[in-house]
């Protein structure tokens, strides 16, 4: 499998996607993206799929402004296939299993 670090638009007018400079700090899959009432959107965990990824979990802010994304502490345990909503004061709520829980496939 294939982890990607690669960040694209979608714009609905033209059914196309437009691939951005900036990339996510790691490579990863099983992870969400939440508009945040700032315009950023606030990508959230996933799994990198080896034992060389750092047991650190993985959320960034990428700003459409400046189209940078910057790392943001993570307050809980890793979440892989997680879900999330966004609250209506403007908090992203994640539910997901932690990373003990992930088993690899042989």
């Amino acid at each position: 499998m294939t982890y990607l670090q690669s960040l694209e638009i979608y714009d609905p007018v033209s059914g196309g996607t437009t691939l951005l400079a900036a990339k996510m700090q790691r490579g990863r899959c099983g992870h969400t993206a939440h508009l945040l009432q700032d315009g950023r959107v606030m990508i959230v965990a996933g799994y990198c799929g080896n034992s060389k990824c750092p047991q650190v979990a993985m959320d960034d802010i990428y700003d459409p402004a400046t189209d940078k994304v910057t790392p943001l502490a993570h307050g809980a345990d890793y979440t892989y296939l997680n879900a999330a909503a966004t609250l209506l004061d403007g908090r992203v709520l994640v539910i997901g299993a932690p990373r003990t829980s992930i088993r690899s496939r042989s």
